[in-house]
């Protein structure tokens, strides 16, 4: 009897699981415009929400991605799920419904990190490749342990790092300080390979850096009418990182660092940039708007 009781509470959960997922899809299918191939994709996304949050997530529907973002977007009441139609996954999950209470601190930073790591055990079943790499509390305006009653967050990120270079690959997990509620994940996994050893020191790269933060300065002053002062320093406000980046499909070893240009300048110059580890070119610049 006990068999018989165990199997029919496991068909009447499938059963359930089953409805929630088609009942689910049958609300995004039913966006303007969705074909049959459409439907198909929608039913993936709906069944992807539904496992990832072991429970029905009602009302789904589809929202604008950020420019670039290569994942497809649905919206539950406050909560937003990114799904990857690569991985088949839901790879991000923004609860904006566990803000309230975020500006201030009722749990310690261990309690915090014991409940991003349930979160991320959870979701990640490549956590065990990853290590941690940032445990903070943050405030929402950039600055770490910030003690004004402002939103805030514990911020835990996990970093692949292979032959002492970080990869793409990461988990992460913000929790409210308050209630001790998760209220961002993002998951990013690739095969990653070695990218040898840099031929390049740091300081090397940094030398790169400065020539280019310098150069964009004065083309800046000399295109303004303002009177600059430029001195010949650049500080960096973040030292050079070793990373493995992926560029046009190719796995390139990096020096990854942020540089300012010193002076008096008509507005701010710099940026993060991505120096080659083998042959010094400038891989990527994300100079500030």
């Amino acid at each position: 009897m006990k068999t018989a009781r165990r199997k029919w509470s496991g068909l009447v959960a499938i059963c359930i699981t089953a409805i929630v997922v088609v009942s689910t899809a049958i609300a995004l299918a039913g966006l303007p415009g969705a074909d049959a191939s459409a439907t198909k994709l929608n039913e993936q996304i709906a069944k992807s929400v539904c496992q990832f949050e072991g429970a029905d997530a009602p009302n789904l529907r589809l929202v604008t991605p950020f420019a670039g973002d290569t994942l497809i977007r649905v919206m539950s009441g406050k909560t937003q799920y990114g799904f990857n139609p690569l991985s088949k996954r839901i790879e991000m999950a923004v609860y904006a419904g566990n803000l309230d209470g975020n500006e201030k601190v009722s749990i310690t930073r261990e309690e915090a990190e014991a409940i991003a790591t349930e979160f991320a055990q959870k979701h990640c079943e490549n956590l065990p490749v990853f290590t941690l790499h940032r445990s903070q509390l943050k405030g929402f305006d950039g600055y770490p342990d910030i003690t004004a009653t402002v939103m805030r967050a514990y911020d835990f990120e996990w970093v692949q790092v292979i032959d002492g270079a970080l990869t793409p690959n990461r988990v992460f997990v913000s929790v409210n300080p308050g209630t001790g509620k998760v209220m961002t994940f993002i998951s990013q996994y690739q095969p990653i390979e070695s990218a040898g050893s840099p031929s390049l020191t740091k300081e090397d790269a940094k030398a790169v850096v400065a020539a280019r933060v310098l150069e964009t300065a004065e083309m800046a002053i000399a295109a303004s009418t303002e009177v600059s002062k430029l001195s010949a320093e650049v500080s960096f406000s973040q030292e050079p990182e070793l990373r493995i980046a992926v560029k046009d499909g190719k796995q390139i070893l990096v020096w990854r660092m942020t540089a300012d240009a010193q002076g008096d300048l008509p507005w701010v110059i710099g940026g993060q940039y991505d120096i080659d580890a083998q042959n010094g070119s400038i891989v990527a610049e994300n100079p500030y708007l």
